[in-house]
């Protein structure tokens, strides 16, 4: 306490005298708290931990020897994330068409987190956070996802987490919200485990959860955002116009309804997959050949064939005119893609037929996906907007599918590519037989190696500083052992600091004691440096310039 008695003695002990016992313990503890304490240190370890995240958040793009640019209508096409990219690496969001130089505008979220996904309480924060970033930085917008199950509970758990990203997000990057997906396929998705929540759902569940949400996102300020749901193309066979089988699914009534309520802002959103058709037959006279219907499948003329994309696009518009009895509603399409290898959910006989799911077959049905023309207004057979499935391959309900335009979230090739091409990239992962590394786990180790770094440095500037201190007080201590606080005086003082003082200093006396053996005060007078000047007669300190260290310290 009689060594810290003064706070500037507390802030740098070094320059307390031997007698306070500077190098034991508190004193010099203060000193190195005060210190790191300081605002401008407290933030270094923030704004590396900052530039390290951003380090390993910058745009980020597939490499490949194929070019398949420039993309037509970039503005109106989209590019869905999946699973295994949204968990594994979000930071990697291909910000560019992969195979291209034209950024992407939208992408399409299908959920905002499930609850098999591992979240600690940072990670889904972390997540939401990258996907902030991104919009951001690149001004792109998202159609977000969100489910409606047969789990209640675990449906509106997942609208807790939709909201909160939608919040994140804000309004400027919210391209839509799409409530439900593929529902009505849901009573055949796995036999009959879902058939007996199918006929709750169509006959009132469904529509209240629907309204109740577009109810939640008006209070949340997003009045103008448009509500959808994305339905299977299935929807479009045997309907009048579309399905509206009990038990199964209502969807004309649904579409009746929500266009009723909502108006222009309910779009229309189909998912079309010719990879999936049952329709598409094998070439005259072969099992295993399918030339003249992959044609067909992967044609994006819009005068092609029936089963194409183009021209479900143009019956989904008819369909909706047929039953709401006007063609100004947008349609979009939410997902197309094509799998290599073959997915796993192949049904058809196109799965005897290689060249069905062959990696010629994705680049022709990618490059005519990214040339297909969505500026001619008023043709039926152009979408409004339309999203390609998908960045990485994932899994579909746990069966293993390969429409992504990359193969895992550790290899920076794209798929298309020339055979035996190498990232340039010297981190090239491709081949390894490895799990995914979370990079929001590297991430973090990446802060923790700043941080630690940060420390180091610290402390090697703190002992640099000490010493170099020390080895100048060294002389000033040596006179100051010889002084008992019994017997020192002012006197005893200005003599013992005048006569071994360095050059041009006259070491003066802090704190040796309160009084002395015989009641004087001691240190009751404080030298200044040689010029002779005095800054008063009671106990205090003074200040000295150090020409070696270049700096003033209070002694």
């Amino acid at each position: 306490a009689q060594c810290c008695s003064h706070p500037w003695a507390c802030k740098f002990p070094h320059t307390v005298p031997r007698t306070c016992d500077r190098r034991r313990g508190s004193p010099l503890k203060a000193y190195q708290i005060s210190w790191m304490a300081s605002p401008s240190v407290r933030l270094l370890p923030s704004l590396l931990c900052t530039l390290f995240w951003l380090g390993l958040a910058e745009a980020f793009s597939c490499q490949s020897d194929v070019h398949l640019g420039p993309i037509k209508s970039r503005g109106k096409k989209g590019l869905s994330i999946d699973d295994a990219t949204f968990t594994g690496c979000p930071s990697r969001v291909p910000t560019a068409w992969p195979n291209t130089d034209t950024p992407v505008v939208s992408y399409r979220l299908f959920q905002a987190w499930r609850k098999e996904w591992p979240d600690d309480g940072w990670k889904r924060q972390a997540v939401f956070g990258n996907f902030r970033d991104l919009a951001v930085r690149s001004g792109v917008k998202f159609l977000l996802g969100t489910q409606v199950g047969c789990d209640e509970q675990e449906d509106e758990q997942d609208w807790v987490w939709a909201k909160e990203l939608l919040q994140i997000l804000g309004p400027d990057h919210v391209m839509g919200v799409s409530i439900g997906n593929e529902i009505d396929i849901l009573s055949i998705k796995d036999g009959t485990k879902y058939t007996a929540c199918a006929d709750k759902l169509w006959t009132g569940r469904f529509w209240e959860e629907f309204q109740m949400r577009v109810s939640d996102l008006d209070a949340l300020g997003l009045q103008s955002v448009p509500v959808t749901t994305a339905f299977t193309g299935a929807v479009l066979s045997g309907g009048t116009p579309f399905w509206e089988i009990p038990g199964f699914a209502l969807v004309n009534s649904f579409f009746k309804n929500a266009t009723d309520t909502y108006g222009h802002r309910f779009v229309f959103t189909f998912n079309f997959y010719p990879y999936f058709d049952p329709n598409f037959p094998m070439d005259v006279n072969s099992s295993d050949k399918c030339e003249s219907s992959l044609a067909k499948a992967q044609s994006f003329e819009n005068n092609g064939y029936g089963a194409s994309v183009p021209m479900m696009t143009k019956l989904a518009r008819e369909a909706v005119q047929q039953l709401i009895g006007s063609n100004d509603y947008l349609v979009w399409i939410g997902e197309t893609g094509w799998s290599s290898p073959s997915a796993d959910s192949l049904g058809t006989s196109m799965k005897n037929c290689q060249l069905w799911s062959s990696d010629a077959a994705l680049r022709s049905y990618y490059e005519g996906f990214l040339q297909w023309d969505l500026e001619e207004g008023g043709d039926p057979s152009v979408p409004d907007h339309a999203f390609y499935f998908t960045a990485r391959d994932s899994d579909n309900f746990g069966i293993e599918e390969h429409f992504g335009l990359l193969a895992s979230c550790h290899e920076h090739r794209c798929k298309i590519r020339s055979p035996g091409f190498r990232s340039t990239l010297n981190h090239d992962f491709s081949g390894t037989p490895l799990p995914i590394l979370s990079e929001l786990w590297l991430k973090t180790a990446g802060c923790f190696a700043a941080a630690a770094l940060l420390s180091l440095s610290i402390n090697i500037a703190s002992m640099r500083r000490r010493a170099s201190a020390g080895a100048v007080a060294s002389t000033k201590d040596q006179h100051l052992d010889f002084i008992t606080p019994a017997v020192t005086t002012s006197a005893a003082c200005r003599l013992s600091s005048q006569a071994s003082s360095p050059p041009g200093h006259s070491w003066g006396c802090l704190c040796c004691s309160s009084a002395s053996s015989s009641g004087a005060s001691s240190c009751d007078e404080v030298e200044s440096s040689s010029s002779g000047n005095r800054f008063g007669s009671s106990p205090t300190a003074r200040i000295y310039t150090d020409d070696d260290l270049g700096e003033h310290q209070l002694v």
